[in-house]
């Protein structure tokens, strides 16, 4: 007896026949029933669990299968395995739902357990011990892979899994191992039981109106049927049922068959043939249980064409419900040939058992793409057409002349422009000189366009990491050139690496040309410190956030920190900006920020007008546009040039934040 610290709690009383109704001594370990060779199964004193599997004890019980240990047959916790099998979530896939007409639709992610699959949860209940796995020899490879990392012993046979199934039986009873082929031990359905315990806490202590799940033996559903039966007799659920629906292909269809015959029993299917392999199952042990509990639920059994599965599986993908099991797409599959039949209907709940992640399927037969060399990228990836459609979002054209066009038309919105070529990091002063005449062509031809030219240029553009002096000898004739064209010049700001090199730049530029600014971020913490030195000088400062990598003892880590500081900054600034002693430039995307530091101006009486903000050319447009209409100077920062495929690449490789950012601004 196991001493009080170690018990589970597990109310599991007995073992009865599936079909005989004989009992059995719940402590004998025990394969299928003496009396006809069918399935056990595990019976509880449903009396003693109802006093302590309650809705709020499960609530404050952590997740996983073991949640439900009142109701498993599991005694004694030091024979408990897991890898935190269960709990998976109850997914409503929107864009999947509407292109299939089925608003109700959910599916149970079963892919997400700690093998990629359902299967998890019976082994869980029925594991520690040695193993010899039979496989058929065109198995999966990752089911073969997987059972050998484990340390299985692992015979392939070329044949089906019934075949599989005679060949375990044969070494069960040679070697005296213990048979755990599908339904013939009363323990792994136990495990799969807590597939119905979980829908119906998903679901608020409700069931759905329909079940839809891949069925080869038929554990999930036969598990699921025997949970809601137990919930019920614990006063967890009332007595409605969901119509319960087996898949199978129509290359291996026994269940359906029968269903339709309407017999009690499913005869083998010769020739099964699938690559749905986990549905390839010619004859189950359970074929009784699982037509009694269609027929019982008002549900039934749907083959589907071997074609169709493959393509759902594809669809699904690209429909956002993820890369599933050829099984699990053989169940979404069911789903239009169960509208057309008009056995569900659109606004039902209807929950689909995702059973198993893709890569636990035969893999995609599909054709790889070319691979290109990496000292290559520069030449091939700019010129597929999806790159470049993705990046003109935030860029009107490579060159100067897209970029002016641009801005002529923001000029009728009341947007102003900043002009940026992309660029950095240059090796030769050559280069560098080379950009200073295209920022002064710039300039002049944004004056002859009727513009207010401002200009962001990059330290290391104009050869910060070569020659410091040279730098400044640069900036300065480009600052001059900004004063001739009436313009500005706005010094960017890059690592934290160049930040005193590029205020110390920006400070010996400010005291011969005022027309000038520079880039500061909020996320380092010695901003603050840097902005209390500049005030005197009457500075003009653009205000990021911040879009490099930078340790933690260098920058805030958390986004919360970042907006904090950046609001602090703010006012600190503000009063000066209200004085006239200093121009001040919101340059962030981030809407609700914005609106809090207009409030704080409101408040010491600064006239809207004098609030300045700059956002990326192709983000928040309309925000741009109504900004603009409310009084505030807005500005588009617009880049362009033929550099834009490094430099995208390296803002969206130095910081993940990047990355989420663009994403939402692309598909969002």
């Amino acid at each position: 007896m196991a001493p009080p610290g170690d018990k589970t709690g597990s109310t599991f009383g007995f073992l009865q026949g599936s079909i005989s109704g004989r009992r059995y001594e719940a402590d004998e370990l025990r394969g299928t029933d003496p009396a006809d060779g069918r399935t056990l199964l595990a019976r509880y004193d449903l009396d003693a669990a109802r006093g302590r599997l309650t809705r709020e004890a499960l609530a404050r019980r952590r997740g996983g299968l073991w949640r439900w240990e009142e109701l498993l047959p599991v005694r004694s916790r030091s024979f408990i395995t897991t890898l935190g099998e269960g709990g998976t979530p109850l997914l409503g896939p929107a864009r999947l739902a509407r292109t299939l007409g089925l608003h109700g639709l959910h599916i149970k992610a079963e892919s997400m357990n700690p093998t990629g699959s359902f299967k998890a949860r019976g082994m869980a209940v029925a594991a520690g011990v040695r193993a010899t796995v039979v496989m058929p020899s065109d198995a999966p490879i990752a089911n073969q892979q997987e059972a050998m990392a484990c340390g299985a012993r692992l015979i392939l046979l070329d044949g089906l899994i019934s075949d599989c199934g005679k060949l375990a039986r044969l070494i069960s009873e040679q070697t005296g191992a213990f048979d755990m082929a599908t339904l013939r031990e009363p323990y792994r359905v136990e495990g799969k039981k807590t597939l119905g315990f979980e829908l119906a806490e998903d679901l608020g202590w409700t069931l759905p109106d329909a079940v839809v799940y891949p069925t080869g033996g038929g554990t999930g559903l036969i598990g699921m049927w025997k949970a809601f039966d137990e919930l019920e007799a614990i006063g967890l659920i009332s007595s409605e049922r969901p119509r319960m629906y087996a898949v199978q292909s129509d290359g291996c269809a026994p269940i359906v068959r029968a269903h339709e015959q309407g017999a009690q029993f499913a005869g083998p299917w010769s020739g099964a043939a699938t690559r749905a392999a986990g549905i390839r199952v010619p004859s189950a042990l359970g074929d009784h249980l699982i037509l009694e509990i269609l027929r019982r639920s008002g549900g039934g059994a749907i083959a589907v064409p071997e074609a169709e599965i493959e393509a759902m599986q594809g669809y699904a993908a690209r429909e956002g419900a993820g890369y599933l099991s050829l099984e699990s797409s053989a169940a979404l599959a069911a789903l239009p040939v169960m509208r057309e039949r008009a056995v569900i209907d659109a606004g039902e709940r209807i929950v689909v058992f995702d059973t198993g992640a893709g890569f636990k399927s035969e893999a995609l037969r599909i054709d790889a793409p070319p691979v290109i060399p990496s000292d290559g990228l520069s030449e091939h990836v700019p010129q597929w057409g999806f790159v470049r459609r993705a990046v003109k979002r935030f860029m009107p054209g490579d060159d100067f002349d897209a970029a002016l066009k641009a801005a002529v038309t923001f000029k009728t919105l009341s947007i102003g422009a900043v002009f940026t070529k992309l660029g950095e990091n240059i090796k030769a002063l050559s280069d560098a000189t080379a950009a200073v005449e295209h920022y002064e062509m710039v300039l002049k031809t944004s004056v002859e366009a009727g513009l207010e030219p401002e200009i962001s240029v990059k330290p290391t553009q104009v050869g910060l990491d070569i020659d410091p002096e040279a730098t400044f000898a640069n900036l300065s004739r480009l600052a001059d050139a900004a004063a001739k064209a009436k313009g500005f010049l706005w010094i960017d700001m890059e690592g934290s690496a160049y930040t005193d090199r590029t205020l110390d730049l920006y400070n010996r530029v400010h005291s011969r040309h005022p027309a000038v600014g520079v880039c500061l971020q909020a996320y380092l913490y010695r901003t603050a410190a840097d902005v209390h030195r500049m005030l005197p000088f009457k500075p003009a400062i653009r205000l990021v956030k911040g879009a490099y990598a930078e340790p933690a003892d260098r920058a805030f880590p958390a986004k919360r920190d970042v907006d904090a500081n950046y609001l602090a900054l703010c006012a600190l600034m503000l009063p000066d900006v209200n004085r006239g002693r200093m121009r001040l430039v919101l340059a962030t995307h981030d809407i609700p920020l914005i609106d809090r530091i207009a409030r704080f101006a409101d408040a010491i009486g600064m006239d809207r007008h004098h609030l300045e903000v700059h956002m990326l050319y192709g983000i928040q447009s309309s925000q741009q546009v109504r900004l603009a209409a409310e009084g505030y100077r807005v500005k588009s920062l617009i880049a362009y040039g033929d550099a834009w495929y490094a430099w995208y690449l390296r803002r969206l490789a130095e910081r993940p934040a990047n990355v989420v950012f663009v994403a939402r601004q692309m598909f969002g």
